[in-house]
């Protein structure tokens, strides 16, 4: 026989260790011990009066032995069920379903005893939508197609009708008329038909009357259309078997999958796809990385590439570097000659690798070192590099991703670490706003994008304030009908930053500043509107010169590009008479868009409007509102644009365009010397069909230029989106 205490704080104990066992962290035992236990012993409660059976230690066994492990022996209906099975009781405990409670037997009443509640259910995988909640929806503003099918409904290919039917499950997404739209799936279906319908709203029962009618293979992945001028809704069939597989509804051609999930948004959160945020390898290496903090460098003792892909360019089966689309891209690693290195993929898509014999490579150039190998199965390559070899050029995707690879001197093809390794050399101190400029945003990781097709130059700039870019063309535009070859701007619209078009702002109308001859002359002469011709272009990129008639080229820009476009204007009323001499610098940064021009004369001229600045733009994109405000800086007025009615302000330099709800914004500010040429003409007007645009003469009402004279302004542009 054991003491009245001895066997009190023995039970007690294991009580406590049974319960350990049963509860999640530390944290929660705790606070389950002090709910439960402690206050027996600070409450003035006596252990002995509890113990006045005097517990011997043939009780305190058998209470031990019959609950030997937290884990239940057995699972039972209900407590009768039990009881039937054990009527004179089993040693461990029980589960029984009705109640979610677990029993034991206590010998000593011969009793089966309630022990509790024994575990909540968890939550399955994926049970949680946006079907089954009302606080949870999906960001439809890149997938137009929500997850939510429309359940036992299918498409009557003969009778064009949406009707019910058991197991068919029909995805429904309103659309714009005349607009192209990609449907893209992972898996294959059972079929895949798609329709269009011109309804103002389309239910069961509903008229697929529309423009868009395919019916595809179910093994067929994506599928583009191109909706009718009256096309208000698509409507999509995968199935006679009561499939849901995940598909992308998106504007434009895209033959991929962006996603494997619908991306989920709640009250008060940034949602962001997949493919736009770092992972946690991402952030230590990159967000924070050593590209983009300057005591941070790549640990090359691990691995000599750092990670960051030259998106654009491919190396082609030839061994040649070509301009490619977005989802192809290379890595440049320099090595030294003569020494063995070892590359290792993680993907296993293509693995195309060679050297060359400079630290430098352009677009249209062909690897002119020793190595040069293929495969799509190897994963590993070892390699000892020419005498002359300074460069390894590797291959490893064409769908977009950027797969892990380590590239290592000597042999070793094992992973060392499968994320890229970097290091502290040094304490750089940084202000509040450099880090911020440098990690602070979107914006600050991202640079612009430059990519030459031909006598084409598209320039992407990021947006400060979302992931998307304003792209400008600037192209080369030769038209003998209006004596036009001249480089210009030809195009302004808004992309998401896959570089997919969003909406167009302009297009192949005037922003650069033209002039009008006095005597009639029925046009003006410059740009958008003929009679100029270029007779010389540079472009700088950081600095550095870049040719524009050489090879093209996709190139990431981290601060400007600028060109110098050098031309002549001749006359309205005579193709052969040259007026004009022309410099036009247009410069573009992340900040925006600057046009610097200086028309100096040829001969004795007099000009009649001399629009040195201007900016056009789009009020509505389809059947949205672009811009809704126009505003000055002469009286600060602020007009709606569908009732600007031309005033002239004297004295007006800048000029700001908004929409309520779209969250656009342009402003254009002039610069020049207004003592000698007053802003007595500037305006806005409305008065081409869904355009509003700003306009500065600075020559009115007219102006005489002499041999020699420079007639010179600058104009600022800054786009928003």
């Amino acid at each position: 026989m054991i003491h009245d205490l001895e066997a009190y704080h023995a039970l007690h104990q294991y009580n406590l260790i049974f319960h350990k066992k049963t509860i999640d962290s530390d944290h929660a035992f705790e606070r389950f011990r002090s709910n439960y236990f402690l206050p027996q012993e600070v409450e003035g409660i006596s252990p002995a009066a509890q113990l006045a059976q005097k517990a011997n230690q043939a009780f305190v066994d058998s209470q031990f032995s019959s609950i030997v492990s937290g884990a239940p022996k057995g699972t039972y209906t209900n407590l009768s069920a039990l009881q039937s099975a054990y009527p004179n009781g089993a040693e461990g405990i029980f589960l029984v379903l009705e109640s979610g409670h677990w029993y034991y037997w206590n010998s000593t009443t011969s009793a089966w005893l309630d022990g509790g509640v024994y575990q909540s259910t968890g939550i399955g995988d994926k049970t949680i939508s946006p079907r089954k909640t009302n606080f949870i929806e999906v960001d439809t503003s890149f997938n137009k197609f929500d997850g939510n099918y429309l359940l036992n409904v299918g498409i009557n290919s003969s009778s064009n009708l949406l009707v019910s039917n058991p197991n068919r499950n029909t995805l429904i997404v309103p659309v714009e008329g005349n607009k192209t739209y990609s449907i893209v799936k992972g898996v294959a279906t059972d079929v895949f038909i798609i329709k269009s319908s011109t309804q103002s709203t389309l239910s069961v029962g509903g008229t697929l009357d529309g423009l868009v009618s395919v019916s595809a293979t179910g093994t067929t992945l994506r599928q583009q259309v191109t909706t009718g001028a009256s096309d208000k809704w698509l409507a999509v069939q995968f199935t006679t078997s009561g499939q849901e597989p995940y598909v992308e509804v998106t504007e434009g051609t895209r033959n991929t999958l962006v996603s494997d999930a619908y991306t989920l948004v709640a009250p008060n959160l940034d949602v962001y796809r997949k493919g736009d945020v770092y992972n946690k390898e991402e952030i230590h290496n990159f967000g924070f990385g050593h590209e983009n903090i300057g005591y941070l460098h790549l640990d090359t003792d691990i691995n000599l590439f750092d990670g960051i892909y030259k998106d654009g360019i491919t190396l082609n089966s030839q061994f040649r570097i070509d301009a490619a689309d977005e989802l192809r891209k290379v890595a440049l690693i320099k090595i030294s000659p003569g020494k063995t290195y070892t590359v290792t993929r993680t993907a296993s898509s293509l693995f195309r690798l060679g050297t060359h014999t400079k630290e430098i490579i352009n677009v249209g150039e062909s690897l002119d070192g020793t190595v040069k190998f293929e495969s799509a199965t190897e994963n590993h390559y070892s390699f000892t590099a020419g005498a002359s070899d300074r460069l390894l050029v590797v291959l490893t995707t064409y769908t977009g991703e950027n797969p892990f690879l380590q590239v290592l001197e000597g042999y070793n093809s094992e992973i060392i670490q499968n994320y890229y390794p970097v290091s502290p050399i040094g304490i750089d101190m940084y202000s509040r706003k450099q880090i911020d400029s440098m990690i602070g945003g979107a914006e600050g990781q991202r640079k612009i994008r430059l990519i030459k097709s031909g006598s084409q130059l598209d320039i992407y700039l990021p947006s400060k304030k979302s992931l998307n870019y304003v792209h400008y063309v600037y192209k080369l535009v030769v038209d003998p009908t209006i004596n036009s070859d001249v480089w210009r701007m030809w195009q302004m619209d808004v992309v998401d930053s896959t570089l997919s078009p969003l909406y167009a702002t302009f297009d192949n109308t005037e922003w650069e500043g033209v002039l009008k001859e006095s005597g009639g002359a029925g046009d003006f002469i410059g740009g958008h509107h003929g009679d100029e011709r270029t007779t010389d272009i540079h472009m700088l990129v950081d600095g550095k010169p870049v040719d524009l008639t050489g090879p093209d080229f996709n190139l990431e820009v981290s601060d400007e590009i600028k060109i110098v476009n050098k031309s002549i204007l001749n006359s309205f009323f005579d193709a052969g008479d040259d007026l004009f001499e022309r410099i036009k610098v247009t410069t573009w940064t992340k900040d925006g868009m600057t046009i610097e021009n200086k028309w100096k004369a040829i001969k004795s001229v007099r000009i009649s409007v001399g629009y040195v600045a201007m900016l056009s733009l789009n009020r509505s994109v389809g059947s949205n509102r672009l811009v809704d405000y126009v505003r000055n800086n002469s009286d600060f007025s602020i007009e709606s644009v569908e009732a600007t009615t031309e005033t002239k302000y004297t004295g007006a330099t800048e000029y700001e365009f908004w929409g309520e709800d779209s969250g656009f914004y342009a402003k254009i500010e002039l610069e020049t010397d207004f003592n000698k040429y007053p802003t007595e003409q500037s305006f806005s007007t409305n008065a081409q069909t869904n355009k509003v645009k700003a306009y500065f003469d600075i020559t009115y009402p007219y102006k005489d230029f002499n041999l020699g004279d420079v007639l010179s302004a600058k104009a600022i542009y800054t786009v928003v989106s």
